[in-house]
C-alpha cells in the first residue's frame, strides 16, 4: 500500500492561551494589527488600537467593534483542536478503509474496495484466474503403480466437491497398456477416498460428455504429431466453461521419448 498521505496540524506549546487570546482580539477589532500591522476593513491604526472609520474620518470616541464574518487571519493556521485531513490519495490509487490502494492491481481491492481476487492476482483492476475449478498435470503414467503415486492421483480428483463423482477417462491416442494403466490407477484411488462415483463413457462425443461429469483423467498421449494440438484448439471453450463451473482435469504423463543413438 502506497501514497498514503496524511495534513496535521499542530499548535505551539500553550495552543489553548493562544487561541483564547485570539478570541479576545477578534472581539476587539483589532487581530489583523498584531498580525499584519495594519487594521481590518473600516478601521486605521491609531497608536497601539484600531479606531473605527465614520464617514472618512477617524472617529477617535468610538469603541472598536468586531468586523462582521472577519474570521481568523489567513496566516494563523487552523485551530490547535483541528481534526487531521482525511487521507489523501494520488491517482490512480483510491481509498478504502485500509488507506490508499491501486486497483489495478491489489488484488485485495482488484477494480474497488473490498473486491478479493480467489486467485490473488490482479491485473488492470480485473481477476486473473477467476475459475472454480482445477486443472491438473501429472508426471506419472502409473504403468508402474505405489501408494504415493495413487495418492496424488487421489488428492487432484478429491479437489472436486461433487457429493457424488462422475468421471471421465479421455482416451485419446493412448496406447492399450497406457489406457489400462490410468483405469487402475483410477480405480485404486477412488477408493482410497470412499466417495461414491461412477465412470461415464466419453465416447466419440467428448464434449458433450462434459455436461455431465466431474472430473475429466487424461491418458498418457504419445508424442503429438498436430492431431492433439488441434483437438486441443478445437476443445478450448468447451474445456474452459468445464473448469469455470468447477470441474477438474487430470493429464497423466509419461516418461519423455528418448533419441536414438546412432
Amino acid at each position: 500500500m502506497t501514497g498514503r498521505r496524511q495534513r496535521v496540524w499542530s499548535g505551539p506549546a500553550g495552543a489553548c492561551a493562544w487561541l483564547i487570546a485570539l478570541v479576545a482580539l477578534v472581539a476587539s477589532g483589532c487581530y489583523d494589527s498584531l498580525v499584519q500591522g495594519s487594521c481590518a476593513q473600516g478601521y486605521q491604526l491609531e497608536g497601539d488600537r484600531c479606531e473605527l472609520i465614520v464617514d472618512g474620518a477617524l472617529d477617535a470616541g468610538a469603541d472598536a467593534a468586531p468586523v462582521a464574518d472577519a474570521g481568523p487571519p489567513a496566516d494563523a493556521g487552523p485551530p490547535a483542536d483541528a481534526a487531521p485531513d482525511a487521507f489523501v490519495c494520488e491517482l490512480p490509487e483510491i481509498r478504502c478503509v485500509v488507506g490508499c490502494v491501486d486497483p489495478r492491481t491489489d488484488p485485495d481491492h482488484c477494480g474497488q474496495c473490498g473486491n478479493v481476487c480467489a486467485s490473488g492476482i490482479c491485473t488492470n483492476g480485473f481477476c486473473d484466474g477467476e475459475v472454480s475449478g482445477h486443472v491438473v498435470l501429472i508426471g506419472h503414467d502409473y504403468t508402474v503403480r505405489h501408494a504415493a503415486a495413487v495418492r496424488v492421483l487421489a488428492n487432484s480428483i478429491n479437489l472436486s466437491g461433487a457429493p457424488a463423482l462422475s468421471v471421465g477417462v479421455w482416451r485419446g491416442q493412448a496406447s492399450a497398456p497406457a489406457s489400462l494403466a490410468a483405469e487402475q490407477a483410477l480405480s485404486a484411488a477412488i477408493s482410497t477416498l470412499g466417495r461414491p462415483w461412477t465412470e461415464v463413457d466419453l465416447g466419440a462425443a467428448p464434449l458433450v460428455a462434459l455436461r455431465k461429469i466431474d472430473v475429466v483423467l487424461v491418458a498418457p498421449q504419445p508424442p503429438d504429431d498436430g492431431e492433439l494440438a488441434a483437438a486441443g484448439d478445437a476443445w478450448r471453450a468447451s474445456l474452459h466453461d468445464f473448469v469455470v463451473r468447477g470441474g477438474v482435469i487430470i493429464a497423466l504423463s509419461g516418461p519423455p521419448t528418448r533419441p536414438r543413438s546412432c
